[in-house]
């Protein structure tokens, strides 16, 4: 990462999980320590899992929070990433409120061909995350919630 970083390259991770986001925001932040700050746009992708400790993370350096809203529906995820994540990180669980209050710069895409072309998809499934406490409706904008909608459309 640092190697990548001093040639100015734009690195994207592929992060699913709470320790990989972390672990890839400690190299991103040791690349910049050792480099310099810079606006290099790196990106996490996916960020299924994410620790709140780690929120804060992505706009203290400049980290892009690649995330596909999609990913969270039933038929998509659905009892496997539940049984591989486990209850206890469920709370975890596509944190893309989280991010934008912690000032992140998000960004959606759809992870084509795992899913469909458009990122903001809602049409399957008749309901989105299965994990207690998160959203259950059909619409991965609705999902997302008002305020960041706002965000998003402007």
């Amino acid at each position: 990462m640092t190697e990548l970083d001093a040639r100015r390259f734009q690195v994207l991770i592929h992060a699913v999980g709470d320790r990989g986001v972390h672990v890839a925001l400690d190299a991103i932040a040791q690349a910049r320590q050792v480099n310099g700050p810079r606006e290099a746009r790196h990106q996490l992708v996916h960020i299924e899992l994410a620790a709140a400790q780690d929120m804060a993370r992505f706009a203290e350096l400049g980290v892009v929070a690649c995330m596909q809203p999609r990913h969270c529906a039933a038929d998509v995820g659905g009892a496997e990433w539940r049984a591989a994540a486990g209850p206890a990180r469920w709370p975890l669980a596509w944190p893309f409120r989280s991010l934008h209050q912690a000032v992140a710069i998000l960004a959606f895409s759809s992870d084509w061909n795992v899913a469909e072309m458009d990122p903001l998809t809602g049409n399957p499934p008749p309901a989105m995350v299965t994990v207690p406490g998160q959203c259950r409706t059909g619409s991965a904008l609705a999902c997302l919630g008002i305020g960041l909608l706002a965000t998003v459309g402007e």
